[in-house]
C-alpha cells in the first residue's frame, strides 16, 4: 500500500515517473492530509477516476473526479464538464471527496450554500449535539451542517506554501482572503478571491497572514493581530487591548482607532508566542530562542541560553523563523553556525556544489561548507536606511565597517557597528551608508565607484572599477589609496546602486 503526503509526494512522482502513473491507475493509494493537530486518511481506489473536490480559478470549490496524473500535475474533470489542472505542490487544490472521520471546533471546512454545487471555504465556529456544526463562511454568512455534508480543507504549513489559504495585503494597507499561487526564495504571488493579484516579499512579516484560527493561549495582550468587523470580507490591523467582561472575547483596538470585542476565531495573528525564532543579539550575532510577548510596539524573545531581549516590530532582520529554507542560491545572504557553535554567524553563499552543498563566506572572511538545513535565510532589507538594515557604514577614517542600522528619521540613519562602536550619519550622503548587498553583474560597470575587500581584513576600502581581470570574470578594483585588486562579484558593494535607487 503506497502512501502519499501532499508535499512528500512530488519528489516520489519525478523519480518514478510513468512508472509510478501505472501503479497508481492500478494499486489502492492513501492520501494523507494534516488538518488542525490531527491526521484523515482518505483511500482512493484507483488514483484516476476517484471522486476529488477541486479549486477552480474563482477560489471555490467543485466535485469532480481525477482525469490524469502526469509528473508534475493533477487533470480534474468537473462535474459540469469543466476541466483543470493543479500542480502538487498546491497543497489545497485538490482532495478527495470523503466524509471526514470527526469535525471540531475552529476546523477548516468547505460547504454547500442553501443546496448549491458550489462549495464555499468557512470555520466551523460552534459545535452541538443537536445542531451539528456552525460554520461561518468567509462572506460572513453562517448556517448549520451534518458532518456529511462538509469537507475538511487541508492546512498548508506557513503562509508561504503553494496553495495557502491566507490573508494577503493590498495597497491600501488591508487585508483580504485568497491563496498563495507561486513562491520563491523572496515573495509569494496571491491569487485573490475577487481577481485581483499582487506579488508581497517574504521578508515583510505582517504581509502575508495564515487564514489559521489561533490558539487562545497564544493571543496575548498587546499582540498585532488583523481583525473582522461587522458587513465586510477584509479583515482590519490592529492589537489585542484586553479582554472582554467575561474573559472570552478579546477587545481589539484597530489602528484607525475603532474598537470591538473580537471572538477568537475573528482575529488572526501575525506572529504567535511560542514560536521558534532566530535573533539579533546586542552582539549583531544571532541565537536560536522563542517568542515570548508581542505588544503594540516590540516583540519580546527568550533565548535558549536563558538571555531576554526586545526588539522593535520594524526592525527587519531583528527576528525571523527558525525554519530550513526552501531554497538556497548562489550570493544569498544566510547566517549559519561556526563548527558546531550555538552562535550563528552572517555571510554570503558564494558557491554552490552538488555534492558539497553551499559554500559560504561569513563576514569574518571565514569559510565554510553547508547542507541547505544547517543555513537560515537573512531577511534582506528594501534600502540602506531601513531600520534593520544590514550594511557598510563609513567611519571616521573614511573605510567602511558592517553593522545594522538601529533607526532611522528623514535625515539621519544610526548605525550599531559590529564591534560595538556606534554612529549617526546624514542620508544626504549618499556614500555615508551602503547596502550590504552582492550586485547583480550587469549592474557593475566600468568605472563606477564601489567599496572592496582586501584580504585578511573586516572593513572594506572605496575605490573603482577600472577593468575586468584578465579571466574575464573578476573586476579590477582600483582603490583610492593606490592599491589595486581582481575582486569576485561577491567582494564589492556598489556605491551608485542606492544613489540609483534614491533618484
Amino acid at each position: 500500500m503506497l502512501s502519499l503526503q501532499p508535499k512528500a509526494h512530488i519528489g516520489l512522482y519525478k523519480k518514478m515517473g510513468k512508472m509510478l502513473i501505472m501503479f497508481l491507475e492500478m494499486a489502492l493509494s492513501i492520501f494523507t492530509v494534516q488538518t488542525a493537530g490531527k491526521t484523515v486518511l482518505y483511500q482512493l481506489e484507483n488514483a484516476v477516476g476517484d471522486r476529488i473536490i477541486a479549486r477552480w480559478t474563482n477560489n471555490k470549490y467543485y466535485a469532480g473526479k481525477i482525469a490524469s496524473i502526469s509528473e508534475e500535475d493533477i487533470g480534474i474533470l468537473f462535474d459540469d464538464g469543466d476541466k483543470i489542472t493543479h500542480p502538487f505542490e498546491d497543497v489545497t487544490a485538490v482532495f478527495p471527496d470523503t466524509v471526514p472521520e470527526s469535525v471540531e471546533y475552529k476546523d477548516h471546512v468547505i460547504a454547500p450554500w442553501k443546496g448549491s454545487y458550489r462549495q464555499y471555504i468557512g470555520y466551523v465556529i460552534e459545535v452541538s449535539e443537536s445542531q451539528g456544526f456552525k460554520v461561518r463562511f468567509d462572506d460572513n454568512d453562517e448556517a448549520w451542517y451534518q458532518k456529511d455534508q462538509l469537507r475538511i480543507l487541508p492546512d498548508a504549513s506557513t503562509a508561504h506554501d503553494v496553495g495557502a489559504r491566507v490573508f494577503a495585503r493590498w495597497t491600501n494597507g488591508l487585508y483580504y482572503k485568497g491563496f498563495v499561487s507561486k513562491s520563491n526564495l523572496s515573495s509569494v504571488s496571491i491569487n485573490y478571491d475577487d481577481g485581483d493579484k499582487i506579488i508581497l516579499p517574504k521578508n515583510d512579516k505582517a504581509a502575508v497572514i495564515h487564514d489559521k484560527v489561533p490558539a487562545e493561549e497564544k493571543v496575548q495582550i498587546g499582540q498585532e493581530v488583523i481583525g473582522y468587523w461587522p458587513g465586510r470580507v477584509r479583515y482590519y490591523p490592529g492589537h489585542i487591548s484586553h479582554l472582554c467582561d467575561g474573559g472570552n472575547k478579546y477587545f481589539l483596538k484597530f489602528n484607525d482607532g475603532d474598537e470591538r470585542c473580537e471572538a477568537v476565531y475573528e482575529i488572526r495573528t501575525v506572529s504567535e508566542v511560542g514560536d521558534r525564532i532566530i535573533a539579533r543579539w546586542t552582539n549583531n550575532k544571532y541565537y536560536a530562542g522563542k517568542i515570548t510577548s508581542i505588544s503594540e510596539k516590540d516583540i519580546g524573545i527568550f533565548f535558549d541560553d536563558g538571555d531576554r531581549i526586545r526588539h522593535p516590530l520594524d526592525d527587519i532582520t531583528a527576528v525571523f523563523p527558525d525554519t530550513v529554507p526552501e531554497f538556497v542560491a548562489y550570493k544569498d545572504h544566510v547566517i549559519a553556525p561556526w563548527k558546531g557553535s550555538y552562535r550563528q554567524y552572517i555571510g554570503y553563499v558564494i558557491e554552490v556544489s552538488e555534492s558539497q552543498g553551499f559554500k559560504v563566506r561569513f563576514d569574518d572572511n571565514d569559510e565554510a561548507w553547508y547542507q541547505k538545513d544547517q543555513l537560515r535565510i537573512l531577511p534582506d532589507a528594501a534600502t540602506a536606511h531601513d531600520v534593520g538594515a544590514r550594511v557598510f557604514a563609513r567611519w571616521t577614517n573614511g573605510l567602511y565597517y558592517k553593522g545594522f542600522v538601529s533607526k532611522s528619521d528623514l535625515s539621519s540613519v544610526s548605525i550599531n557597528y559590529d564591534d560595538g562602536d556606534k554612529i549617526t550619519l546624514s542620508k544626504i550622503d549618499n556614500a555615508a551608508v551602503i547596502l550590504d548587498k552582492i550586485p547583480e553583474e550587469d549592474q557593475v560597470k566600468i568605472d563606477e565607484k564601489v567599496i572592496g575587500y582586501w584580504p585578511g581584513r573586516v572593513r572594506y576600502y572605496p575605490g573603482h572599477i577600472s577593468h575586468l581581470c584578465d579571466d574575464g570574470i573578476k573586476y579590477f578594483l582600483k582603490f583610492d589609496d593606490g592599491d589595486e585588486r581582481c575582486e569576485e562579484i561577491y567582494e564589492i558593494r556598489s556605491v551608485s546602486e542606492y544613489i540609483q535607487f534614491k533618484i
